[in-house]
């Protein structure tokens, strides 16, 4: 697995309010306090997002095959997860405290899913799309290629997990 780093300034993120609404097709969607609807609105996120100059695109690739792939899309959650969490701690220890970071899809830090609280609240971090982040549109403004959708092929491919970085 790969793990890129694009710097971007924040105006380059995309919000789509639709992304928050693709959110209620997911088998996590009101389940993950990390996901709607247990997080702050879409309103909430522009704000925030707005209040940051420039962000970070960590773009993780992964190859798989047919058989590999659930494999892989588990372990490529969690590892991009553990390198955000990373960043922001690095950054913390530079004095830039006000870093937060997004994950791309709902939090895998529990491989029994979320109980009735959050069991980890300084590790878990809020979903891009559930803030209403279009992943795809900001990675294309950002000049990141992602591989085809939808995932898996019939003979592997390469996958991509997404997570941005607000530092500053």
């Amino acid at each position: 697995m790969n793990i890129s780093r694009i710097r971007i300034p924040t105006w380059k993120i995309k919000f789509d309010i639709r992304a928050t609404y693709q959110c209620r097709t997911c088998s996590h969607y009101g389940k993950c306090h990390t996901c709607p609807p247990k997080i702050p609105g879409f309103e909430y996120w522009k704000e925030l997002v707005s209040q940051y100059l420039h962000a970070e695109l960590f773009v993780l690739t992964a190859e798989y095959t047919h058989e590999d792939f659930d494999v892989i899309r588990r372990e490529s959650a969690k590892e991009l997860h553990s390198a955000l969490i990373a960043a922001e701690k690095e950054c913390f220890e530079k004095n830039q405290y006000w870093a937060a970071s997004l994950v791309g899809g709902s939090c895998r830090i529990c491989p029994e899913g979320c109980g009735e609280s959050c069991r980890v609240p300084e590790k878990a971090r809020a979903a891009m799309e559930g803030a209403g982040i279009d992943v795809i549109s900001t990675c294309r403004v950002a000049g990141v290629g992602l591989p085809e959708y939808p995932h898996p092929k019939e003979n592997g491919g390469t996958l991509a997990r997404v997570g941005l970085l607000l530092v500053k």
